[in-house]
């Protein structure tokens, strides 16, 4: 998979960092007090002085909340630069290969069949996909499954990866850590491939600040410093974030000291392994700060038992008509399951959580329908006896016993269970921390006919928008999607813009061939909305089949108005710029420029300068006077001016002295810039 260029919507950078400058727009500068502030600017040109601004920004879209429930797409992008090779716990060639192996496999064990894939993403200064989204399952976890090898099993087909170092797949040669590329791959890989309608994560393990970055062209570079390189990842993390992806960045080691960098590409709450009061939160945090990579197996291991607890998984088979010796994977059969056991020791989690004695799920494309629980108590929990019915379909006959397969703290079983029939239910039981899929096989009577359905599909043309906001374009795909009859489309309505015929280049009624498609799309404008405001729409498509049947599908799509980010410049100017060598009261000149290019006013929180310290606390000895204005509008510019009192010095000395300004949007984003001129001292 190449790097992927980066796209021209940017929501988070680096401000611009220029040179020295032949010239700086004056603005209407307040020009007040009694320095001739307008005459001195010039001297802003002088060669020794320099400006240079930086961006330390809020995250600009938030990290949204983790749905706790089996059947996720996740993704596990790992840090493979040499810091974790060379680790020296245990001192052996793969360093914390396997540690991390160790960890990731924990963790892929609370998902196997449950209807979960997981792709796994590594990278130093390039990206590798060790393995697309793929189902976990006990075979996939086994030694030599896909897993295995992807999470660096070497005892697998293609492991060790290299015969000359010995490391394992997806610790490889280079240097380097490119947090951006990472991301950037683990995008790929669920914008591609991800399901509609599934909860979606990436979990990002690191032990250092990124060094690498993705330059426009998708090339890779160290330029910039990490800074750029912190903010380059961040972008990537907000799209995936306003995508609905949330993002666990994990740290490890040092992480402590770059815990600032992993919320930037994550957000503000921090779980630490360390602290022995911190409670980890899987739906909200966005940090985990673990201890070692010793510890890494038991935090992620407990990282997924919280996302997908106690859970059922019924998988179901069916065969058709025309081969009904012949089983594969079918969609829409409706199973309910009910729960004998104390209530208030647990939560519904899956299919959802509203309070009831008993739900219904549905098997998806993949034949699976889902179940969990939340469990608070296990001895209101008990034996966890569940209680499934399959709802039975006519022209089908449901197999007298469904083969069940149980994860429990690592280890696996098989076991028959006996279906009641004609009743068609069966008991399961289940411990806090079960995982347990069954497969359900109902033969197809030949004489049998399957009615015709429909999905529909509504993608946007982005997902986030810069704060000032702009067009998206929504298309929406429906498809007879049985390949048994023909259906007549007859509505298509969204849940903001309403009857969607005659907007844009939609029309109904259309008519469905089997397997057929209809697409259309219109264009809207988001404007007047503040950064983080989020639209979700959802469509609905509603036909009648051959034989008068209704039939519908929903889907929905996020919009997220990002957050802009703030730019500004400085200068500063000494008058006089020579200064006796006995010392005496001399002016600094700070003009300041918001170059914001939205409606971003910024408000000044700080001026210092290295010489004459916080040129904004009235209790400074060395400030006699000065006045600085609170805010400015974009485009603007303004003068702060300070009288300070400077101690002398030996004649022909130089003094390089600078000065910073930091100011803050209204979304408290933050910026700053610098700005050294020179000071000489002469003899009386």
């Amino acid at each position: 998979m190449p790097i992927r260029q980066r796209t021209n919507l940017r929501t988070k950078s680096v401000a611009r960092r220029p040179a020295a400058r032949s010239s700086l727009r004056v603005g209407n500068i307040a020009l007040a007090g009694v320095f001739a502030g307008a005459a001195l600017l010039g001297a802003c040109d002088m060669s020794v002085g320099q400006s240079t601004s930086s961006l330390v920004t809020v995250t600009a879209v938030p990290n949204p909340p983790l749905d706790p429930r089996c059947g996720l797409d996740a993704v596990i992008v790992l840090d493979a630069s040499s810091s974790v090779r060379n680790y020296n716990n245990p001192p052996d060639a793969n360093g914390a290969v396997d540690l991390i192996a160790g960890a990731g496999n924990a963790f892929l064990g609370a998902f196997a069949d449950t209807n979960s894939r997981v792709a796994v993403v590594s990278y130093n200064a390039d990206p590798r996909l060790q393995l697309d989204l793929t189902a976990v399952t006990t075979d996939s976890l086994a030694a030599g499954g896909a897993h295995g090898i992807a999470m660096g099993d070497p005892g697998g087909p293609q492991g060790p990866m290299s015969p000359t170092t010995g490391y394992s797949e997806h610790a490889r040669n280079g240097s380097g850590t490119n947090w951006e590329a990472g991301l950037v791959y683990a995008q790929n890989v669920l914008e591609n491939n991800g399901r509609a309608d599934v909860p979606k994560l990436v979990i990002h393990v690191t032990d250092g600040r990124p060094t690498r970055h993705l330059t426009p062209d998708g090339t890779v570079t160290d330029e910039g410093g990490m800074a750029v390189h912190v903010a380059e990842a961040a972008e990537v993390a907000d799209q995936l974030k306003a995508s609905g992806v949330h993002i666990f960045a994990v740290g490890v080691g040092r992480a402590p000291q770059f815990s600032e960098e992993l919320q930037a590409t994550s957000g503000p709450d921090v779980f630490d392994q360390t602290q022995p009061g911190d409670a980890f939160d899987v739906v909200n945090d966005d940090v985990i700060l673990a201890a070692d990579f010793d510890q890494l197996e038991e935090l992620l291991r407990g990282v997924a038992d919280q996302i997908c607890g106690a859970s059922l998984t019924i998988t179901k088979l069916s065969s058709t008509p025309e081969a009904p010796n012949s089983f594969a994977p079918a969609e829409g059969w409706a199973f309910s399951a009910s729960v004998d056991a104390a209530a208030g020791g647990y939560n519904w989690t899956l299919p959802d959580a509203a309070p009831a004695t008993e739900k219904t799920a549905i098997s998806d494309a993949e034949g699976n329908a889902d179940f969990q629980w939340q469990i608070f108590d296990d001895a209101a929990w008990g034996a966890g006896t569940v209680t499934v019915t399959e709802s039975q379909q006519s022209g089908y006959a449901m197999q007298n016993r469904a083969l069940c397969v149980r994860t429990r703290a690592g280890a696996v079983d098989f076991f028959f269970v006996n279906v009641s029939l004609p009743a068609g239910s069966f008991d399961v039981e289940l411990q806090a921390g079960d995982d347990v899929n069954c497969v359900v096989r109902n033969r197809a009577d030949p004489n049998a006919t399957v009615p015709a359905d429909i999905e529909v599909v509504k993608t946007a043309s982005t997902n986030l928008l810069p704060e000032e906001g702009g067009d998206v374009t929504f298309t929406f795909t429906v498809t007879e999607s049985t390949g048994n009859g023909s259906v007549e489309l007859h509505t298509l309505t969204d849940s903001i813009y309403g009857d969607l015929n005659g907007q844009g280049d939609c029309s109904v009624p259309q008519t469905l061939a089997p397997s057929g498609s209809y697409t259309c799309s219109f264009t809207t404008t988001l404007t007047g909305f503040n950064a983080g405001f989020t639209e979700t729409n959802v469509v609905t498509a509603e036909g009648t089949d051959e034989n008068g049947v209704e039939v519908s599908d929903t889907d929905d799509e996020t919009v997220v108005i990002g957050d802009n980010p703030p730019d500004m410049h400085m200068c500063k100017v000494i008058n006089p710029e020579e200064a006796p060598a006995s010392g005496g009261y001399i002016e600094l000149l700070v003009y300041i420029f918001n170059d914001s290019t939205w409606s971003d006013r910024i408000t000044i929180q700080s001026v210092t300068d290295e010489r004459f310290g916080d040129l904004l606390d009235p209790a400074n000895p060395l400030v006699a006077d000065g006045y600085c204005t609170a805010g400015l509008d974009p485009g603007g510019s303004y003068m702060c001016a300070y009288t300070v009192f400077f101690a002398g010095g030996t004649p022909g000395d130089v003094y390089y002295d600078t000065a910073t300004v930091v100011a803050t949007d209204d979304e408290g984003n933050y910026v700053s810039s610098s700005y050294e001129t020179e000071l000489r001292v002469v003899a009386d």
